[in-house]
């Protein structure tokens, strides 16, 4: 199934790039597939993808690996098909996100976070049903109808602030399989409405 991976890395890489030798950007390589691998010194986004993989990538301060929302416009999507693996993200808010918008439907599913490595984050772990894109941030109200189903986060290290920043609407996620989550965190941090298969410890 296509889809489209809209503002995952984008603003932030390219705000990064001014910055930071040799920044991992996005863009879509034809001969590659939807394989991302290294670092660029050039970006686009990523579109109409069967799968996409992101692999063994330096990402620099200020930039997190953010699946976050849906295509420009859209009421209704589909990301499926999504594998991080292998990167490295360094003093950043946020380690591995994924957030969806209040207001809209869709579904977000089938996403692989493999090996992964963090170093001086905020928050490790951020799942969100509560973004506001009129606010620009989170309501605290879990209420978007977006789907956050088959998330696999195997083998995640490092460093962060707090373990955990989950707050989902409990009607539309599932099948969620953590394991090898060995981060050293000052705190647990938080976590509401994740699958009863998640136990968040």
């Amino acid at each position: 199934m296509k889809f489209n991976l809209i503002s995952f890395l984008a603003a932030a890489l390219l705000a990064a790039a001014a910055t930071t030798d040799a920044s991992p950007m996005m863009r879509q390589e034809a001969e590659a597939g939807c394989t991302l691998s290294g670092t660029y010194s050039s970006s686009s986004g990523l579109s109409s993808c069967s799968n996409v993989v992101i692999s063994n990538l330096k990402v620099p301060a200020g930039v997190t690996l953010d699946l976050t929302k849906l295509k420009a416009g859209a009421t209704s999507d589909t990301v499926s098909g999504l594998t991080v693996t292998g990167n490295k993200i360094i003093n950043s808010d946020n380690g591995l996100r994924i957030k969806t918008i209040i207001g809209l439907k869709g579904l977000v599913t089938n996403v692989k976070y493999i090996n992964n490595q963090l170093t001086n984050v905020k928050n490790a772990i951020v799942m969100h049903s509560d973004y506001s894109k009129s606010k620009g941030g989170y309501t605290g109200s879990a209420t978007s109808a977006v789907g956050i189903k088959d998330i696999t986060i195997s083998g995640l290290s490092g460093t962060a602030t707090n373990l955990y920043d989950v707050l989902a609407n409990p009607s539309v996620v599932s099948g969620w399989k953590w394991s090898g989550i060995t981060v050293k965190a000052s705190k647990k941090g938080s976590c509401k409405g994740q699958p009863s298969g998640v136990a968040c410890a």
